[in-house]
């Protein structure tokens, strides 16, 4: 966080009220960005609604591919291109 810096304990006590909270399937894609893949061969889209939705379609074990492509430090993944919608 900016400008306040807290303290070990009060991280330790922040940390641990968040162990083991549940968020919702469809909490999680309010909270999400919808993305677009653009098919490198043949120029079809297709689109997401979160990262993880996209992640789960091509059965890949991490949300980093991705991630990397929307932040611009790889040019695709899975043989897309990814952008934010």
């Amino acid at each position: 966080m900016k400008g306040h810096i807290k303290s070990d304990e009060t991280r330790r006590k922040l940390s641990e009220s968040h162990k083991g909270k549940i968020i919702s399937q469809e909490h999680r894609e309010i909270m999400g960005k919808e993305i677009i893949g653009i098919n490198i061969k043949n120029g079809t889209q297709v689109h997401f609604k979160t990262i993880a939705s996209a992640t789960k379609y091509f059965n890949l074990k991490s949300k980093s591919g991705i991630g990397n492509c929307l932040s611009g430090r790889a040019k695709s993944c899975v043989g897309f291109i990814w952008k934010y919608a």
